[in-house]
């Protein structure tokens, strides 16, 4: 994911003589070059360099969260060199790094020194609503070589990181004896640094949350969702359902003391959803999957609820019409590393008929996400 300035028309600038050389040498194909180099011509080349090299403007901004570049500027602008050196960097390669993150909006130049800019604060990872750890997430090494495998999995229909990470799923990379043994704790951090932004906008949405007593977050890990829903919902009481090691990373607030509890299972398990609440949650974790095994995950939560509970599914929704949607890259994403998908509403609306569901609302909220509500058929 990247950002992108406003466009700034340029002018290439070459001095007289150069160009009547440069005419003279290239004669009449000079002239049918100069002829078809209108500025409409160029746009879609660029456009499409722009696109190719997106994994370097990936890599820029791994390296400026990873390398604390906000933490240097948390007390105000600094010289480049300055900032190279508190960083850790080599200061050559620290200044010309720092010019391509200032090229990308993320810094900006203030005289003859750089502060940081309104989106680059978003990777101070010490800032409440931080973002920097889902920016390290999508841009970790494991999601990089994943995609690496991308024919494979157009080829084949299945994901690559068998090949890729050499693991038989993604899960696997949670194993401490993977070749990547923290990257449970990133997936963590970096699932709770979005949640930020996400239970931000599903607060603001037009869903009456005041009117459930009580919930069950499913693969709740750290429990974000479920923390900010209580906070909102005097009284209500939630459980946050989860694989052993994410569970106890929960930590509940004191004000929400006794209001919380924990629930160490698997959703896969029929049992270990626990039975009667009046919500279900369950956000990210139906993209994870491909249908039989959400069918089944939505199946378990359904002989667990009451008639008159709900099921809230939280996904992005790829739409029906054309034109760029971050859903869409994310759809090809799961594919690659994980078998799962985004999904369209009719296609979750045949997921919910096939666990016995009904699929009854849904809402957009001002983040990437969707609200899918579903009660009992």
């Amino acid at each position: 994911m990247g950002c992108e300035g406003p466009t700034v028309r340029t002018q290439t600038y070459r001095p007289r003589a150069m160009a009547r050389a440069t005419w003279r040498a290239n004669g009449a194909r000079g002239q049918r070059m100069r002829r078809s180099a209108e500025p409409t011509d160029r746009a879609a080349p660029m456009k499409l360099m722009d696109m190719a090299t997106g994994h370097w403007k990936s890599a820029v901004v791994r390296e400026f969260a990873a390398m604390e570049v906000p933490a240097a500027l948390r007390d105000g602008p600094l010289p480049d060199e300055e900032i190279a050196r508190r960083c850790g960097m080599h200061v050559g390669a620290g200044k010309r790094f720092l010019r391509a993150a200032e090229g990308l909006g993320l810094l900006v130049k203030d005289g003859g020194t750089l502060r940081l800019s309104e989106m680059g604060a978003w990777l101070d990872k010490e800032r409440p609503d931080s973002f920097a750890y889902t920016v390290l997430l999508e841009s970790s090494i494991p999601h990089v070589l994943a995609w690496t495998g991308t024919q494979e999995f157009l080829r084949t229909g299945e994901k690559s990181v068998s090949s890729t990470l050499k693991v038989d799923n993604y899960w696997e990379l949670f194993h401490s004896e993977s070749a990547f043994p923290d990257h449970l704790e990133l997936f963590s951090k970096g699932m709770t640094s979005g949640s930020t932004v996400e239970v931000a906008s599903i607060l603001q949405s037009e869903i009456n949350f005041k009117a459930h007593q009580t919930f069950a977050d499913v693969g709740g890990s750290e429990g974000m969702l479920l923390i900010g829903l209580l906070e909102t919902c005097p009284g209500s009481t939630g459980v946050v359902v989860d694989l052993p090691e994410v569970v106890k990373r929960v930590q509940v607030p004191a004000t929400l003391e006794g209001r919380i509890e924990t629930s160490a299972g698997s959703f896969l398990d029929r049992d270990a959803i626990p039975k009667g609440k009046d919500a279900y949650l369950l956000k990210h974790i139906i993209h994870d999957w491909d249908d039989e095994p959400s069918v089944q995950i939505l199946s378990n939560i359904a002989q667990a609820m009451k008639d008159r509970s709900v099921v809230y599914v939280f996904e992005m929704i790829v739409p029906e019409e054309g034109g760029p949607d971050l859903s869409k890259m994310f759809d090809l994403h799961m594919g690659i590393i994980l078998s799962g998908k985004e999904r369209t509403v009719t296609e979750f609306e045949t997921l919910f008929q096939a666990a016995g569901l009904k699929l009854s609302e849904v809402h957009r909220t001002e983040s990437h996400l969707s609200i899918l509500k579903a009660i009992k058929s």
